[in-house]
């Protein structure tokens, strides 16, 4: 494989680690839409959906574990949430990496496109206003079931969840913004973890580029984790937001392009 390919895996997953430490995903939101058309702008041949979404379970599992570590350290992480929420993602997150095995890649599409139109969805809505600043003692743990089939749904494709899990906590939960992306970049470690087990056992990853996607997301999230303490809680959300809509009419263009 050429050496172009590797070099640029590297650039977008140090892209993906950076959006991890910043809004608390496991950067699998931008690695994969990048890992799919990114190599095809610059002429190369395309990488199989299958492997772009393995790989993004690779560089999602090093980035959440490093933005994790750091964040543990300014005392943002909600320890129940982390313990509870991660268990059931990471269950739903192998069962979904076996699953993508046999998956059409028209369905992976579909299913990435929703999740990321859910997640606009609840950050802009009303139900979470107010609650940046202050902590909220009326956490609604029953919310966490919700994380199953989340975490099946990311194993599937290969994102981790976080992207959507930020939004539950902050809107649904009423957890502030920044432990909300502290807790949910640990709860992305399971995730990303059960899911990357699930398509190792599938025979779905290509370790070389693995590794080149490795070595980006280390300084990729450290750099995100401390640009997310200079910015203000409205620059976040408005970051998150913008990200998201771009990357859903994105997909939802393959997906009816797949389609008709």
């Amino acid at each position: 494989m050429d050496i172009l390919l590797y070099l640029v895996v590297l650039l977008l997953t140090f892209l993906g680690g950076w959006l991890s430490g910043l809004f608390g995903v496991s950067g699998a939101v931008v690695t994969v839409p990048f890992l799919l058309y990114g190599p095809q702008i610059l002429g190369m041949p395309p990488i199989d959906i299958k492997q772009v979404m393995a790989i993004s379970l690779v560089q999602g599992l090093v980035s959440s574990f490093t933005g994790a570590l750091v964040y543990k350290k300014s005392g943002l992480i909600d320890r129940t949430i982390v313990i509870w929420g991660g268990v059931l993602v990471a269950v739903g997150g192998l069962i979904g990496g076996i699953l993508s095995k046999w998956s059409p890649d028209t369905l992976l599409l579909f299913i990435f496109a929703s999740m990321s139109t859910t997640a606009v969805i609840l950050m802009l809505s009303n139900s979470g206003e107010g609650i940046e600043e202050r902590d909220n003692q009326s956490k609604n743990y029953k919310i966490l079931a919700i994380f199953f089939p989340e975490g099946l749904m990311a194993g599937m494709v290969g994102v981790g969840g976080g992207f959507l899990t930020v939004p539950i906590l902050n809107r649904l939960m009423k957890i502030p913004l920044r432990n909300a992306i502290a807790s949910s970049l640990a709860m992305t470690f399971f995730a990303v973890f059960a899911g990357l087990i699930g398509k190792i056992i599938t025979l779905q990853v290509p370790f070389i580029l693995s590794l080149f996607a490795v070595a980006g997301g280390i300084p990729g999230a450290k750099l995100g984790t401390f640009v997310n303490s200079k910015l203000t809680l409205k620059n976040l959300r408005f970051g998150f937001v913008i990200l998201l809509t771009v990357i859903s009419i994105r997909i939802w263009f393959d997906v009816a392009t797949a389609i008709m």
